[in-house]
C-alpha cells in the first residue's frame, strides 16, 4: 500500500512539474520576459544583469505592477525548477512542496465521513422510571453533525495541508551567481533616520544567502568608531553575518566611499555574484568609484531612502548677535511639500521652544526662526528636528549664539551725567534691545565675562585699569572706544588701547574758518564688518580726531568719510580687538548717535566679537572633547578614539572617529562642532548606469513565509472544535441558575 501511494505521488509530481514547465514555455518565453523587464525598468539590460534582474522592477504605484508580480512569480518558479526544486506558483504565492497539496483530495472523503458518522450521544440520568411510561415506539435516525462544524473541520484540515506545502508570499528571485553574496551598507549620519529598514534588508539578504548555502561579505562604508580603516568582513557564514549586523549602528560622521572602493580592490571573486548596496541615497565624491567597483563584482542592486524618508541637515544660525535664531534646513530632494517642527532644548534636555519650517514643492532649503526672550535664549544648547534622530538633524549652540554681554564704563563727572550730554544714554538706546547690557566701573564690569567693553570719551581710566583692560583684550575681548575732547587732548597717552596712532587735537569740518564741508560716510568697503549696511544721506560728521599716516592705515580702516579720511579704525591685539570711532558717542561732534546707522554699526561690532570664552582665538587651538553626538543625535561621553579639536579640524570641517560632532573645550568655554560644516552639498545619488536595479526601501518586496499563519490558524480551529465537542458531550462545567425557594 505504501509503495502504491509513493508511485501515485511521484506520478502526480511529475505531471505538475511538466505541466507548469510547458505552460511557462508556451506563455512566457525567455526573450519576452527580458523584454518586459527592460520595458519595466526603463533601462537596457546588460548580459550580466539578465540573470539576476527581476520582472517586478515596476514601481508599486504602476498600474502594471500586479501583472509584473505575476510574471515574476512564474519566473521564480521556472528558476527553481531549473535548480531541481519542484514548485507551484499561484499569483504572488509559491509552494515549495506542491506534492503536499494532494492532501486536499482527502477533503471529500472527510466530508462524507463526518456526514455519515454521528457524534457520540449525550448521556443523561433520568429522574424517574415513570418518564418511560406511555412512550411510543418509532424509528430513530442518527443525529447529523451540524454543517458549520463540518465546514470548520474541513477548513482546519485544508489549512494543515496548505501549511505543509511550504507556501511563500511574494517570493524573492533566486540570487544570481555562485560566489559569496556582497552586502554594502552606508552607515554614516544620513542612514540614522531609516536605520531599521536597513537592518531588516540585511537580515533578509542573509536569510536568502543561507538558503542557497552561500557565504557573505559585509562592508560598512563609514569609518568604525575605534578609528580604524574602512574594510570588508568575510566571506563569513550566515550566523556570523547576523552577529556582525547586530553590532552595526549609524555613525555621526559622513561615509567614506572612496575608501570602501579601495577596500573591495583586495576582494578576489572567481565567479560573478550578487551585490546589494544599501545606500543612503546621497551623492558624494566617492560614489562613482564605489559604483564602478560593485558593478565589476556582479549583478548590482541598489536600495535607497524614498524622498519622504531622506535625511535632512540643519545648519547653525549666524553668530551675529541678532535677536532671533534663524536655523536653515536642507534636504536632498525637492519633491513634495513637507512641514517640520524644530525643538530647542536647554542644558538639561528640556524642550524650551518650538518653531515650524515648511518645504514647498521644488524647494530644497527653508528656515525656521526662534524669537525668544534674552534669558530663555541664553539657556539654549541644541536645536533638533522633531521625530528625526540623527547627528545631521541636530545643531549644538555655544556662547557664540547667545546674546552677547556688553559692558559700558560709566563716566564719573556730573557734567557728563546730564541726559543730553551723557554718552551712555545714546549707547544704551542703541544696544539695549539687542544685547545683555550692563554698566559700572572697570572693576565691576570685567569681573563677570563680557564680550564687548564700551569706553566713552568721558570715562577716564587709571593706569591700573588700562593694564587690566589691555590684558582682557589680549585674552579675546573687544574694546569699543569713542573719541572726544579728552582723547583729542591726551593724544597717544593711551596708545596701548588704540588701534592707530592719533594726531593731537581735533579736525573741524563744515566750520566757517575751515573752508570744508561737513563729513559724510563713504560706502562701506567689502571686508569691513559694516559692509552691506545701508547708508542714510543725513548723517554728518562735524569733528573728528585724525590718525597719523602709516603704511597699515588702510588695513585697519573699517569706515571712511567721502574725502577718504578714516572714521572707524580697528586692530587685532593678540586674541582680541580694539575698535575706535573717531567721533563722539553723543551729538557734540556729529548726529551719528541719533541715527539708525549708529544702531547698525554698534550691532555689527558686537557681532564681530567672538563672544564669551570660546577658546578659538589664535592659530594654536587644542580643545578636549566634553560631550559628543552619536549616530542618533544623542549627547554621550566621548570614546577613547576622540582626540582634541584642533584649528586644522575646525577650519577644514573634519569629522570622523577622532573629531565627531559635539562640544569641545571645558565647562566654562565650549565650542560646538556641528556636522553641517562638513557636508557642503546635499544632493541625490546620481544615475548609476544600465543593468542596475534601483529601488527604495519601501518598494523592495518583502518575502513572507505563510507556513506559520496557516498552521497556526489550523491549530486555532482544532482547539475551537475540541471545545465545541466537549460542550456537546456535557464535559464542560455549566452555570446553573439557582431556583428560588418555594414558599410553604
Amino acid at each position: 500500500m505504501t509503495q502504491r501511494l509513493s508511485q501515485i505521488f511521484a506520478a502526480t509530481r511529475t505531471s505538475v512539474v511538466t505541466g507548469a514547465s510547458d505552460w511557462i514555455k508556451r506563455r512566457m518565453g525567455k526573450d519576452a520576459l527580458l523584454s518586459h523587464t527592460a520595458a519595466s525598468t526603463g533601462n537596457a539590460l546588460s548580459p550580466a544583469a539578465k540573470e539576476g534582474l527581476g520582472a517586478d522592477a515596476l514601481p508599486v504605484h504602476s498600474p502594471l505592477y500586479p501583472v509584473a508580480r505575476f510574471i515574476k512569480a512564474k519566473q521564480d518558479e521556472a528558476a527553481l525548477k531549473m535548480a531541481g526544486s519542484p514548485v507551484l506558483a499561484l499569483g504572488p504565492v509559491v509552494f515549495a512542496a506542491p506534492w503536499m497539496l494532494l492532501g486536499l483530495l482527502t477533503l471529500p472523503a472527510l466530508w462524507w465521513l463526518m456526514k455519515t458518522v454521528p457524534p457520540k450521544p449525550l448521556q443523561m440520568n433520568f429522574p424517574a422510571i415513570r418518564m418511560l411510561f406511555n412512550l411510543k415506539s418509532q424509528d430513530q435516525e442518527p443525529a447529523k453533525m451540524p454543517l458549520w462544524q463540518r465546514l470548520m473541520r474541513l477548513t482546519a484540515v485544508a489549512l494543515v495541508v496548505l501549511g505543509l506545502s511550504q507556501p511563500t508570499l511574494n517570493p524573492e528571485q533566486p540570487l544570481s551567481g555562485t560566489g559569496p553574496v556582497v552586502l554594502v551598507v552606508d552607515n554614516g549620519w544620513a542612514s540614522a533616520p531609516n536605520w531599521d529598514a536597513r537592518v531588516r534588508e540585511l537580515n533578509a539578504m542573509i536569510d536568502r544567502a543561507e538558503g542557497q548555502g552561500r557565504p557573505i561579505v559585509l562592508l560598512p562604508t563609514a569609518r568604525p568608531e575605534d578609528g580604524g580603516p574602512v574594510n570588508q568582513t568575510g566571506p563569513i557564514s550566515a550566523d556570523d553575518a547576523r552577529r556582525f549586523v547586530a553590532t552595526l549602528k549609524p555613525q555621526p560622521w559622513p561615509v567614506d566611499r572612496q575608501a570602501a572602493a579601495e577596500s573591495l580592490a583586495t576582494l578576489e571573486l572567481t565567479d560573478p555574484t550578487t551585490v546589494v548596496w544599501l545606500s543612503n541615497g546621497l551623492n558624494d565624491s566617492g560614489a562613482a568609484a564605489l559604483t564602478e567597483r560593485l558593478q565589476q563584482l556582479g549583478t548590482l542592486r541598489v536600495l535607497e531612502d524614498a524622498p519622504q524618508n531622506a535625511a535632512q541637515l540643519l545648519s547653525p544660525p549666524a553668530a551675529d548677535g541678532s535677536d532671533a535664531l534663524t536655523i536653515t534646513i536642507r534636504r536632498p530632494d525637492s519633491v513634495g511639500e513637507r512641514t517640520l517642527t524644530l525643538t530647542a532644548s536647554d542644558e538639561a534636555g528640556r524642550a524650551v521652544a518650538q518653531a515650524d519650517a515648511t518645504f514647498a514643492e521644488g524647494q530644497t532649503e527653508t528656515t525656521a526662526v526662534f524669537n525668544l526672550p534674552l534669558e530663555v535664549r541664553n539657556q539654549l544648547t541644541r536645536v533638533s528636528i522633531e521625530g528625526e534622530n540623527s547627528a545631521g538633524a541636530t545643531v549644538l549652540l555655544d556662547e557664540r549664539w547667545r546674546r552677547r554681554p556688553v559692558g559700558v564704563v560709566m563716566p564719573t563727572t556730573t557734567e557728563s551725567a546730564q541726559p543730553l550730554l551723557n554718552e551712555f544714554n545714546y549707547i544704551e538706546r542703541a544696544l539695549d534691545p539687542y544685547v545683555d547690557l550692563s554698566s559700572g566701573t572697570v572693576d565691576q564690569i570685567l569681573s563677570p565675562d563680557i564680550a564687548v567693553l564700551v569706553l566713552p570719551d568721558s570715562a577716564a581710566l587709571t593706569e591700573t585699569e588700562q593694564q587690566r583692560i589691555a590684558q582682557w583684550v589680549a585674552n579675546g575681548g573687544t574694546l569699543l572706544r569713542f573719541a572726544g575732547p579728552r582723547l583729542a587732548s591726551e593724544g597717544n597717552g593711551t596708545s596701548t588701547l588704540l588701534p592707530v596712532e592719533l594726531r593731537p587735537g581735533e579736525r573741524i569740518l563744515g566750520g566757517q574758518m575751515s573752508g570744508e564741508e561737513v563729513g559724510r560716510f563713504a560706502p562701506f568697503e567689502q571686508g569691513s564688518p559694516f559692509y552691506g549696511i545701508r547708508l542714510p544721506t543725513d548723517v554728518t560728521i562735524r569733528r573728528e580726531v585724525m590718525p597719523q599716516p602709516s603704511a597699515n592705515i588702510d588695513d585697519r580702516t573699517w569706515a571712511r568719510l567721502q574725502d577718504g579720511t578714516p572714521i572707524v579704525t580697528a586692530n587685532q591685539n593678540e586674541q582680541g580687538w580694539i575698535v575706535l570711532f573717531h567721533t563722539t558717542a553723543n551729538t557734540d561732534w556729529s548726529n551719528l548717535a541719533i541715527s539708525g546707522l549708529f544702531v547698525d554699526m554698534l550691532r555689527a561690532v558686537v557681532g564681530h566679537s567672538q563672544g564669551v570664552k570660546t577658546g578659538l582665538s589664535g592659530p594654536s587651538v587644542s580643545l578636549p572633547a566634553i560631550q559628543t553626538l552619536d549616530g542618533q543625535g544623542r549627547l554621550i561621553e566621548p570614546s577613547g578614539a576622540v582626540r582634541p579639536l584642533t584649528r586644522e579640524a575646525i577650519d577644514g570641517s573634519l569629522f570622523g572617529p577622532q573629531n565627531p560632532p559635539g562640544f569641545y573645550g571645558n565647562e566654562s568655554a565650549r565650542h560646538a562642532h556641528n556636522l553641517a560644516s562638513g557636508v557642503p552639498e546635499l544632493t541625490r545619488l546620481s544615475t548609476i548606469g544600465e543593468g542596475t536595479l534601483r529601488q527604495s526601501y519601501i518598494e523592495a518586496q518583502k518575502e513572507t513565509d505563510l507556513r506559520g499563519p496557516f498552521l497556526g490558524a489550523a491549530m486555532s480551529l482544532a482547539l475551537l472544535d475540541l471545545i465545541v465537542l466537549l460542550g456537546q458531550r456535557g464535559a464542560l462545567p455549566s452555570v446553573r441558575r439557582r431556583r428560588s425557594p418555594t414558599p410553604a
